[in-house]
């Protein structure tokens, strides 16, 4: 699965790629840098963790009508826990994340909204506490509403499902997540606002929450690692972008 993912994202970049050498004058290249706060709770278990990361996207757009975007966040903070086998009461985690989208506008330059695909990794990584790896791949749509000339509010939703590589880890343990579109999935959805400060610089801030209905996790030999659970992440991101 994530073999196949790599390769439907890769063929999808060659081929915009390959558009925009034919006129590199209508492409553009962007980036941004920013902090956040991120709060996890998860569900099947009395867990939660709390921490910061830097955030950065770089980007390329094409028209104003196709557009490719890598991200990473990279941070840490402090899980707590109660009354859970192999796991500390507090404990430090690593965040590390990483994600790819490629989408098409289907509406203005003013007002752009893109439909996207997407394939991402959520890695939340504890050595005495609850680590979780998620393989995810989704859609969504991203659009964007002009305030004023200087000014614009942006928005996301969006749907993806937990791949076969998903799983929980407990005092060096990992059980894996049943694969089930229908029953393993994340729905997301964000709102930004960004504020022009130049012709190619910009302040931004996104607030960003994420619903996660997962199945149970299996070891090996069957047994159960991790309980079926619905858990909650929310995240609140500043930072600044360019062209």
């Amino acid at each position: 699965m994530r073999v196949a993912k790599i390769l439907f994202i890769t063929s999808l970049f060659a081929c915009v790629h390959s558009i925009a050498l034919a006129d590199s004058q209508n492409s553009k290249f962007f980036g941004q840098a920013g902090i956040g706060g991120v709060y996890y709770d998860f569900g099947g278990e009395n867990i939660s963790s709390a921490g910061a990361y830097l955030g950065g996207e770089f980007g390329w757009e094409f028209l104003n009508r196709v557009h490719t975007i890598f991200g990473v966040r990279l941070g840490g903070g402090q899980s707590k826990a109660s009354q859970v086998l192999g796991v500390a009461e507090s404990a430090g985690f690593v965040i590390s994340d990483q994600y790819v989208k490629v989408g098409v506008n289907i509406a203005g330059v003013n007002a752009p909204l893109y439909i996207n695909l997407f394939t991402e990794q959520n890695n939340h990584n504890s050595k005495s506490g609850l680590s979780r790896n998620l393989g995810l791949f989704g859609a969504e749509i991203e659009g964007a509403l002009p305030l004023g000339n200087v000014a614009k509010l942006e928005y996301s939703a969006g749907y993806a499902f937990s791949t076969g590589d998903s799983s929980y880890s407990i005092a060096e343990k990992t059980s894996y997540i049943e694969k089930d579109f229908s029953k393993s999935y994340v729905l997301s959805a964000s709102v930004g606002f960004v504020r022009n400060l130049s012709d190619s610089t910009a302040f931004y801030t996104k607030l960003i929450g994420k619903y996660q209905n997962l199945n149970a996790a299996y070891y090996s030999d069957s047994t159960q690692g991790y309980p079926s659970s619905s858990n909650l992440v929310g995240m609140l991101e500043f930072g600044f972008r360019g062209l």
